[in-house]
């Protein structure tokens, strides 16, 4: 077992450094300091990753991690869900973010991966919700109405990226490429509802 603190270890930085960092930082965020908190304690629980030098844990010691946690039942006996397991990776991920910045280690850390096949949750307006939100939307959103369920845009998105012209049988909408966005990566997930 890992007692006390090794120099440069995974548990070491975690209690010493990252802890501290996100208890302060997040004082006032009570859910994100639990996040944060249980990722931690989920990956200390790992003898062989807690115990191991920043600067010596590889991509094996992560998939090694994983197997553990992937074997390990979760709520109710039921098998860990995949997003469950993406946290405590995102939180790892963190980790190895601060300790470059912070220059904790002498060389670059590992890349760590999500695993693929992770539920998102996502819900359809009923077209009286969707009337509703509307109703109470702003002028911005109001101009888009008829864009938006069909495009599965988000109001920003269909403004930047939407143009209307004027012919003889009226409004011709062109899609043009987004010109802004959040990042490179962003990818809209914007239920819609059916048209008929």
């Amino acid at each position: 077992m890992c007692v006390g603190f090794f120099i440069g270890a995974l548990k070491e930085f975690a209690e010493r450094d990252f802890l501290p960092f996100v208890q302060s930082t997040f004082a006032a965020k009570a859910k994100t300091l639990a996040y944060y908190e249980n990722g931690v304690n989920r990956l200390l629980a790992f003898e062989r990753l807690a115990c191991e030098r920043l600067d010596a844990i590889n991509s094996d010691r992560i998939a090694e991690y994983i197997a553990q946690r992937q074997a390990a039942s979760g709520k109710r006996g039921h098998s860990l869900q995949v997003a469950s397991l993406n946290r405590e990776l995102q939180v790892l991920r963190r980790i190895f973010h601060l300790a470059q910045e912070w220059g904790r280690v002498e060389r670059a850390l590992p890349n760590v991966k999500m695993i693929p096949g992770e539920n998102h949750r996502e819900r359809v307006l009923t077209p009286a919700e969707e009337a509703l939100y509307f109703r109470g939307a702003s002028t911005e959103a109001r101009i888009n109405t008829p864009t938006l369920p069909r495009s599965a845009m988000l109001p920003r998105s269909c403004w930047i990226a939407v143009c209307a012209q004027r012919s003889a049988s009226g409004f011709v909408l062109r899609m043009s490429p987004m010109a802004s966005s959040k990042s490179t990566s962003a990818k809209p997930r914007t239920p819609v509802a059916e048209f008929r």
